[in-house]
C-alpha cells in the first residue's frame, strides 16, 4: 500500500512537471503568435438582389470564424451566406447572395473564438452597417401639409416668405434632396432637412426638405422642382415638379389717345389705364385735388374736351393682394384767351399831369400776353401804349386822350388767338395845352399874299379867352387888328380840340 502510494505521488509529480513545461511552452508560443484582425468589415451599401462581400481578415488565426447580425449569431447557408475564402487561413470574409432588405440590412460583426480556453484572444470586429438600398416608394411636393400633384399649380404670394416641402418615403438610405427653379437655377438658401426612420419600419427612411423662400412675380409660370437623389435610382434621381402661380398686387401704366395739341371744343381724348395683376385688379381713376368718389373704369373719355378737364389724372388698381402705386398723366387743354375784367370798366377822366392806371385781366391756355392800344380822336390812328396787364401812365397829357383797348394774345399751334376788350374812353382835363406835334415851327409865305397860321390846343373845359401875340401886338380870337391881322373864332372839335386861325392881310 505504501509502495503504491509513493508510486502514485511520484507519477503525479512527474506529470505535474510535464504539464508545467507544456504550459510554459504554449505560453511562450502565444506571446509571439496571438491572433488579430488585419482588416475588419466596413460600412457597405448594395442594391437589392445583388451579391456583396463583407471582408474580415485575421492573422495567426487559432480560433474559429463566426458572424453576428444585429446582435444575434448567424449561421452559414449555401446559396445565401457562404465563406468567401478559407477560414482556416484567417480569411473570415463572407459572401451574402441575393441581398434583401428584410433579411440582410443591419449591423454586422465578425468574431473569432479564442485560440484556446487559456489564451483569451477571442476577437470581435467593430460593428459594420450593411445597407440594402431601396429608392423612395413615394415622393411629393407639399404645401401646408397637403400633397400637390406633379404638374399641378402651387399658389404663392409675391415677395412673401412661403414654405414649400418635399417629402420622400420608404427609402434606404435617406436620399439627398435639392431644389431647382426653372431649368437650372438651384435654390440653396433657406433650406432645412429632416431624416427619420419610418414609424413602422426602422429599416426605411422618411425624408423632408423644407424650403423657406420669397418668390417673385417674374417666377410666374416657371416650374419648381424637387430633385431626389438616391444611388438605387436607375438614372440617379427622381423629379417632382409643380407650376408656380404667383399672386401679386397690380402694376398700372397709363397712356393718352391723342399725342398732339388738345384744343377745347376741337379735340376728343381718351385716357387708358392698363393693370397687370394676379388675380386681376380693379382699375379706378381720380383727378388730383378732387375729393369726390373715384371712377371705376379702364378708360376715361372726353368728347369734346373742355378746359375744366385740364389737370392731373391718377390711375390705380387694387386686388386682395394690395393696391398699386399711382400712375399719373397730365391733360393740358388749350383754349383761346378771354377778357375777364377791365378796371375801370367804363370811361375814365384824368387830370392833366396826373397818374393814370388801366388794368386788364384775361384767361387762356397758354397764358396770354397783353397789349394796350390807343385810338387817337382826330385821326383814328392806333398807337401801341403798353404790353403788361396794367397800363400805367405816370404823367398824363392831352396826348393820352382817346379810346383804349386791351388785347390778350396767345398761339395755339401756329394759329394766333386774340381777345379784345370793349373800348375804354379816357378824358383828360386841365389847363389848355398846345399840341406841339400839330404846330409848324416855320411857315413860308410869298410877299404880297395872304398867309394862314393854325394851331391846335387841347383844353377841358374850353378856354375862355384865346389871343395871338407877337412883338408888342396882340389880337384876340374873333377880332382884327389894323385891318391887316384877323384871328378867327375857335372851332371846337368833338374831342375838344380847338383850332385858331390867323389871317395876315396882304396890304397894310
Amino acid at each position: 500500500m505504501e509502495h503504491l502510494q509513493n508510486k502514485t505521488i511520484k507519477e503525479f509529480g512527474a506529470w505535474n512537471i510535464t504539464y508545467s513545461l507544456l504550459s510554459t511552452f504554449w505560453a511562450s508560443i502565444s506571446c509571439y503568435s496571438q491572433q488579430s484582425f488585419t482588416q475588419e468589415p466596413a460600412y457597405t451599401e448594395v442594391n437589392p438582389e445583388a451579391d456583396t462581400e463583407l471582408i474580415c481578415l485575421v492573422q495567426n488565426i487559432g480560433g474559429e470564424c463566426r458572424w453576428q447580425k444585429d446582435g444575434k449569431p448567424l449561421g452559414l447557408y449555401d446559396g445565401k451566406y457562404e465563406w468567401s475564402g478559407d477560414p482556416r487561413t484567417g480569411d473570415c470574409s463572407i459572401i451574402i447572395k441575393n441581398v434583401n432588405i428584410i433579411f440582410d440590412d443591419g449591423v454586422w460583426e465578425c468574431q473569432v473564438t479564442s485560440s484556446s480556453f487559456e489564451s483569451q484572444d477571442a476577437l470581435a470586429s467593430s460593428p459594420a452597417k450593411l445597407v440594402i438600398r431601396e429608392p423612395p416608394k413615394t415622393y411629393n411636393i407639399l404645401q401646408n401639409k397637403n400633397i400637390i400633384d406633379d404638374g399641378s399649380k402651387v399658389t404663392l404670394v409675391d415677395s412673401k416668405e412661403e414654405s414649400v416641402s418635399c417629402q420622400s418615403r420608404e427609402s434606404n438610405p435617406a436620399p439627398f434632396i435639392r431644389w431647382f427653379l426653372g431649368d437650372d437655377q438651384e435654390i440653396t438658401e433657406s433650406l432645412s432637412r429632416i431624416n427619420q426612420t419610418e414609424s413602422e419600419d426602422s429599416r426605411r427612411w422618411q425624408s423632408m426638405s423644407v424650403l423657406q423662400y420669397r418668390f417673385r412675380r417674374n417666377d410666374a409660370e416657371r416650374q419648381l422642382t424637387c430633385r431626389i437623389y438616391h444611388p438605387a435610382i436607375v438614372n440617379g434621381y427622381y423629379d417632382s415638379s409643380v407650376d408656380l402661380d404667383i399672386l401679386y398686387k397690380p402694376e398700372v401704366s397709363v397712356r393718352q389717345s391723342s399725342q398732339g395739341l388738345i384744343e377745347e371744343g376741337a379735340s376728343a381724348v381718351t385716357l387708358s389705364c392698363s393693370s397687370d395683376a394676379n388675380p386681376p385688379g380693379r382699375v379706378f381713376w381720380k383727378k388730383a385735388g378732387d375729393s369726390g368718389d373715384p371712377t371705376y373704369a379702364e378708360n376715361l373719355n372726353f368728347d369734346p374736351i373742355n378746359r375744366k378737364d385740364s389737370g392731373a389724372y391718377i390711375c390705380q388698381s387694387e386686388n386682395h393682394i394690395g393696391l398699386s402705386d399711382e400712375a399719373i398723366i397730365e391733360l393740358n387743354v388749350l383754349y383761346p384767351p378771354k377778357i375777364l375784367q377791365m378796371n375801370p370798366s367804363e370811361g375814365i377822366t384824368v387830370g392833366v399831369h396826373n397818374r393814370s392806371v388801366l388794368s386788364c385781366t384775361a384767361e387762356g391756355n397758354p397764358e396770354p400776353k397783353y397789349q394796350w392800344l390807343q385810338k387817337l380822336p382826330a385821326t383814328n390812328q392806333v398807337i401801341k401804349r403798353g404790353y403788361e396787364e396794367s397800363l400805367i401812365i405816370d404823367d398824363t397829357t392831352y396826348d393820352h386822350q382817346g379810346e383804349y383797348v386791351c388785347e390778350a394774345i396767345s398761339f395755339i399751334g401756329n394759329q394766333k388767338k386774340v381777345a379784345q376788350s370793349e373800348p375804354i374812353r379816357m378824358e383828360v382835363r386841365g389847363a389848355p395845352q398846345v399840341l406841339r406835334y400839330s404846330v409848324a415851327k416855320e411857315v413860308e409865305a410869298i410877299s404880297g399874299r395872304d398867309v394862314r397860321l393854325e394851331m391846335e390846343v387841347c383844353s377841358d373845359p374850353v378856354p375862355s379867352r384865346t389871343t395871338w401875340d407877337w412883338g408888342s401886338l396882340r389880337v384876340e380870337a374873333g377880332k382884327a387888328l389894323h385891318d391887316r391881322y384877323m384871328a378867327e373864332e375857335m372851332i371846337e372839335h368833338p374831342v375838344v380840340t380847338i383850332v385858331i386861325l390867323l389871317d395876315s392881310l396882304s396890304n397894310p
